[in-house]
């Protein structure tokens, strides 16, 4: 297992915060009351029986409040730092436009970010990481000192399942430091928490069985045949089109900047003192891959529309989200007692 190094664990802790209130948010959304991807592709359903286990995605929580809940959690982080021997100081980003969760289901989105691999919507959304004010702190440490600081706060380092160079997936370990025991704190789950895992492993399984649905199939070969007169042909399945352009991205990314652990799975960047720069926004290959994105995403948007995909895969979904409920509700509501509707 190729070990991930101490950049990226400085990365981690740069983006940290815009990772508790946004990602948190939209984990639970998308594992929860909305099995598909969000983003153009996703179902328009905004509410339904896991609503009152998972909160509603027609009334997500305002900037404000998801700026709240972190205020929270960089507190505990603070307290927490300081019995480990180190000085942390809060940070708080400016949270997102109330408008960036309620557009992402809409076709304004799809003109602009297409299905928002590319071109994401978290790049309009993005702190600026030099206002972070523990980076003095960070900047001013010996690199072992970096390597105790970064310690505390993140725990240990995660691993590639696989390796790095192999595409493995990270694992968090148990011990996740001061961020994820504020987290778990604040939030009732932490990073590292598994408790629910088999839970989300069978709400993740639902948009596949609601594919099964045959309304939502004779749906499915309506929109293959509206996206092929569309100009987009070769796609079998909704999911196809996002998967293509993600897969694509990923094979721009990983030509621009190989993975440093390489091979042998040695450290990434030991020294943590490389970044990859971003690519130019000007880079033809990644102009046109945009532009493929929005093209894409429109046609799908539209198709999904047209050939009564939309519509047949809510319902179907519905259907499996109340059979759900039936059969797990002592679960969802244990899950509800620890983490609140809504993520807090």
């Amino acid at each position: 297992m190729a070990r991930i190094g101490d950049s990226s664990r400085r990365s981690l802790r740069l983006l940290g915060a815009a990772a508790t209130m946004v990602g948190l948010l939209l984990s639970g959304c998308s594992g929860a009351g909305d099995p598909a991807s969000s983003g153009p592709s996703a179902p328009t359903r905004t509410s339904g029986p896991l609503d009152e286990f998972f909160g509603s995605a027609s009334d997500p929580p305002s900037g404000e409040e998801m700026a709240a809940q972190e205020r929270q959690v960089q507190d505990a982080i603070v307290i927490c730092m300081a019995a480990e021997g180190f000085e942390y100081r809060p940070y708080v980003p400016v949270p997102p436009d109330d408008s960036f969760f309620t557009d992402l289901n809409t076709r304004a989105f799809a003109e602009k970010y297409g299905y928002g691999i590319v071109n994401t919507p978290f790049d309009d959304q993005a702190m600026d990481p030099s206002a972070d004010p523990n980076l003095p702190i960070t900047d001013a440490m010996t690199p072992a000192e970096l390597d105790a600081y970064t310690t505390a706060l993140h725990g240990e380092m995660a691993v590639y399942d696989g390796g790095a160079a192999d595409g493995g997936e990270p694992v968090l370990p148990d011990d996740t430091g001061c961020w994820g025991d504020a987290l778990e704190q604040v939030h009732g789950i932490g990073p590292g928490s598994n408790e629910f895992d088999d839970l989300f492993e069978r709400l993740g399984t639902m948009q596949e069985q609601a594919a099964q649905d045959p309304t939502v199939i004779e749906a499915t070969q309506r929109w293959a045949t509206c996206m092929s007169d569309a100009g987009h042909s070769g796609f079998a399945d909704p999911d196809e089109p996002a998967e293509d352009i993600r897969r694509r991205s990923q094979e721009y990314f990983d030509a621009a900047y190989p993975d440093p652990a390489g091979p042998t799975g040695t450290d990434i960047d030991p020294a943590g003192s490389w970044t990859p720069p971003p690519p130019p926004a000007d880079d033809p290959v990644l102009v046109a891959l945009e532009r493929d994105e929005i093209s894409l995403a429109l046609a799908d948007f539209d198709c999904r529309a047209r050939s009564g995909y939309r519509s047949a895969i809510d319902a179907a979904v519905l259907s499996l989200e109340e059979r759900f409920v039936r059969d797990n509700r002592a679960e969802l509501e244990r899950f509800r007692d620890t983490i609140g509707p809504g993520g807090g």
